[in-house]
């Protein structure tokens, strides 16, 4: 007599769950739980529709860290856009609040700039020191490139003079503006701001300002802190 065919239920299951609830128990059919049991198997709803435990403080922990990125983008991200659209002020300017000092580095011939006739890399009105009103500046000036240079600041009028003449601003200006100080030369720029207006900061070495190394500076009213704008 030949043996009977076996049925769907006689067989052991291909898989084994990867885990039961303790009140799982073996059958001649295979796996079957209480109807309380947790879940089917690792990585599913058991049951009666609730997630597992793990699963369940693996979401929890999942939902953290991506809340945690979305915080720390949300600070790189206009951090990162920042520097990508340029601070050159952050370079060059800075502020004391507590004494209304204004320190602005000064380079006449910086290296990477439009040649060597130019103040912190900027030509021709490229770049505007814009500074709050009574503000006292300080322009630390050096010289990098080969050729003498100076600096001084007049009225923002044209035609531009081909050489050094009398400051707008007391003060403002270094020494041998028509000279010029040589490769590493330093000099200390000293002045109060007045009220409001706007100038150039020029190299008084005959025909250097012509050339285009001149930038301008801006007191402006309405300033609280200082600010290096580049564009004219």
């Amino acid at each position: 007599m030949q043996a009977a065919p076996a049925h769907a239920h006689d067989l052991a299951p291909l898989e084994a769950p990867t885990w039961r609830s303790n009140e799982s128990r073996r059958s001649g059919s295979g796996y079957e739980s209480k109807n309380h049991a947790v879940g089917e198997c690792a990585g599913g709803a058991g049951t009666n529709g609730r997630i597992p435990p793990s699963r369940g403080m693996a979401v929890k922990v999942m939902r953290a860290r991506r809340h945690a990125v979305g915080l720390a983008l949300l600070v790189a991200v206009p951090a990162m856009l920042n520097a990508a659209s340029g601070a050159p002020g952050d370079k060059w300017v800075s502020f004391d609040p507590k004494t209304n000092t204004v320190t602005f580095q000064l380079e006449a011939g910086a290296p990477g700039g439009n040649g060597p006739f130019n103040f912190d890399g900027y030509t021709n009105g490229g770049a505007t020191l814009v500074v709050p009103p009574k503000s006292n500046v300080v322009m630390n000036f050096v010289n990098d490139d080969g050729t003498a240079h100076s600096a001084e600041v007049i009225k923002d009028a044209d035609p531009m003079p081909t050489m050094g003449a009398d400051p707008a601003i007391p003060g403002a200006f270094t020494n041998n503006v028509d000279q010029g100080l040589p490769q590493g030369g330093k000099d200390v720029i000293k002045f109060t701001a007045p009220d409001s207006g706007t100038f150039r900061i020029v190299c008084g070495v005959p025909g250097h300002a012509a050339s285009g190394m001149w930038i301008r500076l801006r007191v402006d009213p309405a300033a609280k802190t200082p600010a290096l704008i580049t564009g004219k």
